[in-house]
């Protein structure tokens, strides 16, 4: 028999149960089609009360809400229903919240920054985390390895990247996931990392050791003496720090230089690092910036990554701020 279906009318369809029990779909227009099957996106984009409905509007302005009458006519996105509850507040604070007309998904817009993001910002409709308590919240989680674990934390990674578009997409990772992004792609390269790498170590970070907020990897190799290629590390032993990603809403909270420095920390300490290393982009000042803040210099050395001239940037333990 299954679960009773919720709302009992949606767009043009709505919802009878059978002599036998089962639930069917009636089309209002077409009197004539009704199917076993519910509807794709069955009750998106409406909230009740009472025996009205909520139905969010997408209009060329933004977003409005409007109460319909239940049998009247409205045309829903087609999109799954994980994506059908309806924030509550529509604004919070310097966030807006709106449809996609692309895919029906909810996205939240910041006014101040003028970035979107799909992901809800943390507290949404009640106090935000002030700029001090953020770096103090954060937690570098490193996945143990686990085939589920590796899996569903390069989901999440490619979850990310995707609805940054190419260009965001492409400063964290250079192309080295390959594109289209999957989690396959992912996998792959983690896998490469390991095999060439001494010690590998992947993080997500949270906020508050609840939210997953970013992404951070340490790789760590030891010099041989015959490596003449790597010259420039002028060390024996040092850490890559690499795919450093910070969802919108953190961006602007010191949330992406405490991720930074937790990761250097933990090369120093628990990979016995003698310097900590990065690519950038050569023409990116704004992450020059950021990383010479943190203490990050620039060295005279230059790699062409993916047909892009990237900088290679140094940290030694002496000149980093923690």
């Amino acid at each position: 028999m299954g679960p009773e279906p919720y709302p009992k009318t949606w767009g043009n369809w709505t919802v009878y149960r059978s002599k036998e029990g089962r639930y069917y779909y009636a089309n209002k227009k077409d009197k004539s089609l009704t199917t076993w099957d519910q509807p794709k996106g069955w009750g998106v984009q409406a909230a009740y009360e009472g025996c009205v409905w909520w139905y969010i509007v997408d209009t060329i302005d933004g977003l409005t809400c409007e109460k319909i009458p239940a049998d009247e006519s409205l045309a829903p996105c087609h999109v799954d229903n994980k994506y059908r509850d309806v924030p509550r507040p529509l604004k919070w604070k310097r966030w807006k919240a709106f449809v996609s007309k692309r895919t029906g998904r909810w996205f939240y817009f910041d006014e101040e920054t003028q970035q979107s993001t799909w992901y809800q910002p943390h507290g949404w409709g009640g106090e935000a985390p002030t700029d001090d308590d953020v770096p103090q919240a954060l937690v570098l989680m490193e996945y143990t390895h686990s085939m589920d674990e590796r899996e569903e934390t390069a989901s999440l990674l490619c979850e990310w990247l995707r609805t940054e578009g190419s260009e965001a997409s492409f400063l964290v990772d250079s192309g080295d996931f390959s594109r289209p992004l999957t989690k396959e792609g992912v996998l792959k390269v983690w896998d490469e990392n390991e095999m060439s790498a001494e010690q590998c170590s992947i993080f997500t970070a949270y906020s508050k050791g609840i939210t997953p907020v970013g992404h951070i990897e340490v790789l760590t190799h030891t010099v041989e003496p015959n490596e003449v290629w790597c010259h420039w590390a002028a060390c024996s032993r040092y850490s890559f720090i690499a795919y450093v990603y910070i969802i919108p809403f953190f961006r602007a909270r010191h949330l992406g230089t405490a991720m930074v420095t937790k990761a250097c920390q933990h090369a120093f300490s628990e990979h016995g690092s003698e310097a900590v290393f990065l690519l950038i982009q050569e023409t990116n000042e704004k992450l020059l910036r950021f990383y010479t803040r943190i203490g990050f210099s620039p060295t005279e050395q230059t790699f062409i990554r993916n047909g892009e001239r990237m900088l290679l940037l140094r940290l030694q333990p002496d000149s980093f701020v923690a």
